[in-house]
Formats: structure tokens, sequence, C-alpha cells
């Protein structure tokens, strides 16, 4: 066939190719093309918000079993417990134990005023091995005794 560039036809395809091939990467964004970088990242940020959910609702679920040691939880999430630690602290800002008791003493505050039940049953259904101890953290948290709570 004819070529009126003078040069062979070849090069105007590879010009063509290396012109599709660069653009994006001059401005990826206005190609709907993110970074493998940029997707990594989306995907970390995807995954980190899963295991927040996870841990969430575990802690949710879980604070009233007698077995309530960080390895226990851990374990039970598929993580190690140092790693469990460093989440709670760096995502959620709260100790395991801190964040048990938190969930106990909401969940025995909200049976105190809704229910006849004793504090002992109170106790015992949040988690609390003993009456003392369940005493002894609720009015840490709450500045009364369980009882004072259940009459104010």
């Amino acid at each position: 066939g004819e070529n009126p560039g003078n040069y062979p036809i070849g090069l105007g395809f590879i010009g063509l190719a290396l012109a599709l091939l660069i653009a994006p990467l001059l401005k990826p964004e206005s190609f709907g093309v993110i970074s493998q970088t940029k997707a990594a990242q989306i995907e970390i940020k995807d995954s980190q918000a899963e295991l927040k959910s996870k841990i969430k609702a575990y802690y949710e679920s879980n604070y009233m079993q007698q077995t309530d040691s960080t390895q226990d939880f851990a374990h039970a999430i598929g993580l190690h417990p140092k790693k469990l630690q460093e989440i709670l602290r760096t995502q959620f800002q709260i100790t395991h134990k801190a964040w048990i008791n938190h969930l106990r003493i909401e969940e025995a505050k909200r049976l105190l005023q809704e229910s006849e039940a004793m504090i002992g049953d109170i106790a015992d259904a949040v988690g609390y091995r003993t009456l003392s101890h369940f005493n002894r953290v609720f009015k840490e948290k709450t500045g009364q005794s369980p009882k004072d709570y259940r009459l104010s």
C-alpha cells in the first residue's frame, strides 16, 4: 500500500500504543485508573474496618463470659493477644479490661433500673465472679454502689 508519511507503517501503531499506555500514567484519575498503592491502601482500610467491626461485635456479645482474658478473646477473634492489645489501644483507645468492665457496668446499670433481679444475680449475669468485685468496680465507675444506683 501507499505510505504518504515516508516512515514504516508499524511506527504509527507503536506511537499510538505508547500514547495509550503512557496517557493513564500522566493523570490516572482522568482515566478511572487508581494506582496499585492506592488500591492496596483502600483494601487495607477495608480489612481494618472489617477487623474493627469483628472485634467490636465479639466484645459486645461476649463481655459477660467468665473466661475474659485478653488471650481468650484474641484467640476467639483469630489474633495474637499482642496484636489485639495494639488494635484496642490504637483503634479504640481502650484496654481489654477497661472495655470489658465498661460493657459489664453499662448492662448492670440497665438491669438494675429495668429489673427486680437480685444484685448478686446481676453481677453474675454480666460476668463478675464475685459480688464484692462487682460492687467495687461498679462504685469505681459510677460513684455509687449498685444498691444506691438502683434506688436513685
